[in-house]
């Protein structure tokens, strides 16, 4: 206070934020243009460009694949309005969050790269693999614009431009996709530039980047809060037909700011994704049009009034559930036949609030459950999920095509060790012939999946585990076995073994030989 002359309160807010008072006049005021990156810092981001540019100027078909969320329907519409102005359409294709549920599939992407050129994913794909390899086998090309945590390994694509892959310094991880999106297009239009072309205002674009950074909920810290302060100034001018639409039937008196986009225009953009069609956000932020604005916010303000209805409903339902459970466990779970799963990551975060615990919400459809987890600060579920993922596997094998020949053949893959493991095989539907201890608290086993033939396999210091447990009272039941191949070498012989690292039930199982969730030990299951 002292140094700057500012009143006590507002000081006190920004010695608590870790703010300097040599850093204050910025911290209040943040320069967009000095708080702005080099684009091409981002990996793949000027092959990502110039891809873009190059369907422009060869007036390919482009296609844009995005995410059914605020984020995914703001970054596209910033390439559609970036791509109208350069005198280019694109088709605009979301899932839809039941049938096809997130990020891009081999289906959807199969049937655009039929009819396009180009793909472009945004807010997701980074994990999408399959999806994108089939797209490619159609011949068209893929870029992913996205800031979800990537895989050690990423898809073979044009490119991949995310903060958040592993390779990359993580000095810009806070970005949402509609942020990397804006990046994107500072480098096209610089690319423009160089042939002589000129690109639309990106200032001007900046109320939707504003949207998106708020509402998906990143944070708010450097490039985000000088995306955020100007785009709320953008957005004040109502110059966007959608957001005018949404704002007035939200009836949003006064100067928009962060609290309306994260708690007014978000949740109700978000409902066409939750329990609508999915497409709808992404058709009122891309619009031109007034009357077709007024009525998707009509609609969108519809879907949002049935999502809260939903919403509360399996709240209810879960926070019963959560009550019953008592207080124990550092996990809550609540699970519900047929509950919504457009609100169950609404209602996990509720949870989160009430509990103070990470949680987790499915919903049951038969025998197939799909679900959301919310956590809290401190705890990273998506790192502790991806510990806890199925075994990579290299393939899926019958126990008749296992040999000696098939196991020399693998071998000369190798050798095998550190950052080269030892290949992985699942086989699914295997009947044990025996189970038996063996040794210091090994189990042993012979199995057949069809064929005939039989495999021996071994579980190392599995006899105390739920899934040594579950394999010695089996009683005919059928596993998912999933382990490596090996050659054991036994009184002077050698014969095909399985080193069992896995297994799961094929079927229902019995209560009492599984945990509730009806799973092994990491789990195939």
């Amino acid at each position: 206070m002292q140094s700057t002359g500012l009143p006590l309160p507002l000081c006190q807010v920004l010695a608590h934020r870790g703010v300097a008072h040599a850093e204050v006049a910025a911290f209040l005021a943040p320069d967009l243009r000095s708080l702005m990156p080099d684009p091409r810092s981002l990996r793949d981001m000027p092959r990502a460009a110039a891809r873009l540019v190059e369907a422009v100027h060869q007036q390919q078909r482009i296609a844009i694949f995005a995410d059914y969320d605020v984020d995914g329907g703001s970054s596209a519409a910033l390439l559609i309005h970036w791509l109208r102005y350069v005198g280019r359409a694109a088709t605009l294709y979301v899932p839809d969050r039941v049938a096809e549920g997130y990020g891009p599939n081999a289906p959807a992407m199969a049937g655009l790269a039929r009819a396009h050129d180009l793909i472009v994913c945004v807010d997701c794909g980074t994990l999408g693999h399959a999806a994108i390899a089939a797209a490619a086998a159609v011949g068209a090309d893929v870029i992913v614009l996205d800031h979800h945590l990537a895989g050690e390994v990423l898809p073979e694509c044009t490119a991949i431009v995310n903060p958040n892959r592993q390779d990359e310094s993580g000095a810009l991880s806070y970005l949402c996709a509609a942020g990397v999106v804006f990046l994107l297009l500072v480098e096209a239009n610089r690319q423009l530039r160089q042939e002589g072309m000129r690109g639309p205002d990106l200032l001007a674009l900046l109320d939707l980047v504003a949207l998106a950074t708020v509402a998906d909920v990143v944070p708010l810290v450097g490039l985000n809060r000088a995306l955020v302060r100007q785009g709320l100034r953008v957005m004040a001018r109502r110059e966007r037909p959608g957001l005018r639409a949404l704002v007035d039937i939200s009836n949003v008196h006064g100067p928009v700011g962060a609290f309306h986009l994260g708690f007014v225009l978000g949740p109700r953009i978000n409902a066409a994704g939750r329990v609508g069609r999915a497409d709808l956000g992404a058709r009122l932020l891309s619009t031109e049009d007034a009357a077709e604005a007024s009525a998707i916010a009509a609609r969108l303000d519809a879907l949002n009034r049935e999502r809260r209805a939903l919403q509360a409903a399996v709240l209810r339902a879960a926070q019963a559930q959560v009550q019953a459970h008592g207080q124990e466990s550092p996990l809550v779970w609540a699970q519900g036949e047929g509950w919504h799963p457009g609100v169950l990551g609404i209602v996990a975060a509720r949870l989160v609030e009430a509990t103070g615990r990470p949680a987790v919400v499915m919903g049951l459809e038969g025998e197939t459950a799909r679900g959301s987890a919310r956590s809290r600060p401190g705890i990273d579920l998506g790192t502790a999920v991806q510990h806890l993922a199925l075994l990579r596997l290299d393939g899926v094998l019958m126990s008749a095509a296992v040999s000696v020949d098939l196991i020399k053949s693998v071998e000369t893959a190798g050798p095998f060790g550190a950052s080269a493991p030892a290949p992985r095989f699942a086989f699914p539907e295997c009947r044990c012939l025996f189970v038996r201890k063996v040794g210091e608290g090994h189990v042993r086993l012979r199995f057949s999946n069809g064929g005939g033939r039989a495999v021996d396999a071994v579980a190392f210091d599995a006899f105390e585990t739920p899934m040594g447990a579950a394999l010695l009272a089996h009683d005919g039941a059928l596993f998912h076995l999933a382990g490596r191949l090996e050659m054991d070498q036994w009184q002077g012989g050698e014969r095909p073994q399985l080193r069992l690292e896995d297994a799961a039930p094929a079927q229902p199982p019995r209560r009492g030989l599984w945990d509730d969730k009806g799973l092994c030990e990491s789990g195939l299951g």
